[in-house]
């Protein structure tokens, strides 16, 4: 008889994946008992890994790059990580009438063990690996020396998905802390043609070294309400992958990035009516998404999380975020916050005429930096280290990957 291992951690859904370095996005996971290798237990966790469970036949790798075997975590109390192990042996092991899988599913809280912890996130993390590692160091490789050099921005490496603009802290290099910045060249592959050589009121420089509140280990770009910059048009037809490093300041966020019509606009702020962009209010609590070509009220969806996180005062506070914010070619909008999980989800929502509410579709048309259209009241109003967009949807492993490095490079 013929037995299998399922594991579920959650609901097959639009972000779902077929592999995931992470775990994260890999939703469901089943494979017959004969593939497990070996099982191996860390505090609070146990790790079976299988053999043959990878999608791949063949690779070819760089010399000191491996791809790991496919591994399962499931979470237990600290000293029951032997007797989780004991079950899954008696299962295999077992020639009774038995059932014919065993079951983790973290969804619907069934589980065929009675020691797997069921209050933690993520209990049950299956992760079939879909990019090499360097052997020496355990980290994500991204392959010898001069492909390293080649996709390398400013720190991150952005391996073959390379930014068409990137305005980051290198290009902050020649401003002194408090001085106000003019310009800002493109470090993309769109070069000059987008880089920012004009403003509106008097964004300033930010360096850490100087001004030590700042929670950013790069000098940061700060704008009051009254303050953006102008940004060389950049328009996106389909699918897009936006992102941004931003310092928490205590309070809500308005709008980022938009178009000088105030159409475009993204991705926090709330709208109370239909129409122009001065009706935008700063919110913490609502993802808001509004393309070229159209008036009526943003695409919005209320976040897991505080967009970003007020609570200063928390123990772990941490004022450094990174947020990932992607459209699929179907039109579905998902944000990612530092750790890469995915905090916010839009559906596809086509537009019939220009004053249609919530649809996600139209060019992604970016003019202005720190405001959309030129409206003061409800812009974005805080510091950001880095900002950048890809004309493609890199999707939810890549997401993950890009959020945390970039976290891990900024953080103080």
């Amino acid at each position: 008889m013929k037995k299998f291992f399922l594991f579920r951690q959650n609901q097959i859904d639009a972000a779902s994946v077929r592999a995931s370095d992470t775990g994260i996005g890999m939703n469901v996971f089943v494979i017959a008992v004969d593939k497990l290798s070996f099982m191996t237990a860390t505090r609070g966790e146990v790790q079976l890994t299988f053999d043959d469970a990878t999608l791949y036949q063949e690779t070819a790798l760089y010399t000191g790059e491996a791809v790991e075997k496919t591994s399962v975590s499931i979470a237990c109390e600290p000293g029951d990580e032997v007797k989780l192990m004991d079950d899954v042996m008696k299962f295999i092991s077992s020639d009774k009438n038995v059932a014919r899988f065993m079951r983790f599913d973290g969804l619907k809280g069934g589980y065929s063990s009675d020691y797997v912890k069921t209050d933690v996130v993520h209990n049950i993390s299956p992760k079939v690996k879909a990019n090499p590692i360097n052997m020496q160091t355990g980290e994500r490789s991204f392959g010898d020396a001069a492909a390293v050099a080649a996709n390398t921005i400013a720190g991150v490496n952005f391996a073959y998905n390379q930014p068409i603009v990137d305005f980051n802290h290198e290009g902050l290099a020649s401003v002194s802390d408090g001085g106000q910045i003019n310009s800002w060249d493109n470090a993309g592959t769109g070069g000059n043609t987008y880089s920012i050589n004009s403003n509106v009121g008097t964004p300033v420089c930010k360096n850490p070294a100087v001004t030590t509140s700042v929670a950013c280990s790069t000098k940061v770009a700060f704008l009051s309400e009254a303050d953006h910059f102008v940004v060389p048009t950049l328009s996106i037809k389909n699918a897009y992958t936006v992102y941004a490093v931003v310092i928490s300041k205590g309070s809500a966020y308005g709008p980022l990035y938009g178009d000088a019509d105030g159409e475009t606009l993204g991705f926090t702020g709330q709208y109370k009516e239909d129409g122009p962009a001065e009706k935008v209010r700063s919110s913490n609590r609502i993802v808001s998404v509004r393309h070229a070509d159209h008036t009526g009220a943003p695409a919005t969806a209320t976040p897991t999380e505080s967009i970003p996180d007020l609570n200063s005062t928390a123990y772990e506070f941490e004022g450094l975020h990174v947020y990932v914010i992607r459209r699929d070619e179907e039109g579905n909008i998902f944000v990612h916050n530092r750790d890469g999980e995915i905090i916010a989800f839009i559906d596809s929502h086509p537009h019939y005429t220009k004053s249609d509410a919530f649809h996600t579709d139209g060019n992604l048309v970016i003019e202005r930096l720190g405001t959309t259209g030129d409206i003061e009241t409800g812009s974005f109003a805080g510091s950001f280290a880095r900002f950048g967009v890809i004309d493609a949807d890199i999707g939810t492993n890549e997401s993950i990957r890009l959020a945390r490095d970039l976290f891990n490079f900024y953080k103080k």
